[in-house]
């Protein structure tokens, strides 16, 4: 006898329905599923000559009801969300990006990703496998 057990795992772990993008002038993460958003953290880590040096550069609680394909300004102004800590990303080559949303009980979803060697142009987005497109979800 074989038994055998399915599920729909939806706690994602680094690879998150996230996206990163870039207008020109902020940083903004959209989500790819429809999410109620009621607190996120995002961290920074920048490689320095051999070291690594991370920062915690955003933190925000509130509710913020986002649809697939819709996005939030990283360390900006957010409907339903209040910032406890901004700090202006910066974006280079090579940098990495954490995302945590959410809190137990609800869904926590987490995603990184790095900024491709050759930069994040405007209105490009880069998913949590490195994939580089011009729309956030896709």
């Amino acid at each position: 006898m074989v038994l055998v057990l399915a599920g729909c795992n939806r706690n994602y772990e680094l690879l998150g329905p996230y996206a990163l993008g870039f207008d020109g002038e902020n940083v903004l993460v959209a989500v790819c599923e429809d999410r109620v958003v009621d607190r996120l953290f995002m961290s920074q880590a920048t490689r320095t000559g051999g070291s690594v040096e991370s920062e915690r550069i955003w933190e925000a609680r509130g509710e913020a009801s986002l649809s697939a394909g819709e996005w939030l300004v990283v360390s900006g102004s957010n409907p339903g969300l209040v910032n406890s800590r901004m700090v202006a990303p910066d974006p280079g080559p090579g940098v990495r990006y954490n995302i945590g949303i959410n809190d137990v009980p609800s869904p926590y979803y987490s995603a990184s990703f790095t900024i491709p060697d050759d930069g994040l142009a405007e209105g490009d987005w880069v998913s949590p496998t490195g994939d580089v497109r011009s729309t956030p979800c896709g």
